[in-house]
């Protein structure tokens, strides 16, 4: 009986000092945002009307290579600015049509493209296999299948930037711990892939599914001007 009660006691002691370790990384990482909030909310939200001329610019300087392949969907385009903050929309749905941004949301950068450079947040970018980079450049979206992530769309790389994208297992997938909402804080990072809400891919699903020819998806890191 004696052991016993030793026995929960020193259950009872141990799950107390997770409980405070765990605590502490969560009070010491709230601290830390805070105390950097300026440098990790930077830049601040960026006008709409600013977002959507940078957006169009984009998209009109890749029109004349999606003209070029017929097998393209000539009226969407998926474009990712990685020079928006990973707590801003970035991930944006642009129609050639309407002229406009018909949908947008937050998107996941690799893991090790953050960097700090003067104690202020930037991102670098990579095309080595193993290298958790997000990789620039143009991609053709391919097939769907169902992987780690549930249903995924694979990504074929058409640059110099990104041509190991298939040998990487880059796709374009969801992840549940994606917001959909901004907010002040970095978004949780992926190996490499552009990752999204679930909420998200399933409007981006309906659009890929329906399409009769190949999306093409834009990973760039413009200035806006």
């Amino acid at each position: 009986m004696k052991r016993f009660f030793y026995s929960v006691i020193t259950l009872w002691a141990l799950i107390l000092f997770m409980h405070e370790h765990a605590m502490a990384q969560y009070t010491d990482a709230r601290s830390y945002y805070q105390k950097n909030k300026r440098y990790i909310n930077a830049p601040a939200p960026v006008d709409p009307m600013i977002i959507l001329k940078n957006v169009s610019n984009i998209a009109d300087s890749l029109k004349i290579f999606i003209e070029d392949h017929p097998d393209c969907n000539q009226n969407i385009v998926f474009i990712l600015n990685m020079r928006i903050v990973s707590g801003r929309k970035r991930f944006f749905v642009y129609d050639y049509t309407q002229r406009k941004i018909i949908d947008e949301s937050l998107v996941a950068h690799g893991s090790s493209s953050d960097i700090i450079v003067a104690g202020v947040p930037q991102l670098q970018f990579g095309n080595a296999p193993g290298s958790y980079m997000t990789s620039l450049g143009k991609y053709l979206i391919g097939k769907s299948y169902m992987g780690e992530f549930g249903k995924s769309y694979m990504l074929y790389g058409l640059d110099k930037t990104n041509s190991n994208a298939a040998e990487r297992n880059i796709v374009l997938h969801a992840y549940n711990n994606v917001p959909d909402k901004e907010q002040i804080y970095p978004i949780v990072e992926s190996s490499g892939c552009p990752m999204v809400s679930p909420a998200f891919f399933k409007r981006l699903e309906k659009i890929i599914d329906s399409s009769s020819g190949k999306i093409l998806l834009y990973i760039c890191y413009d200035p806006f001007h």
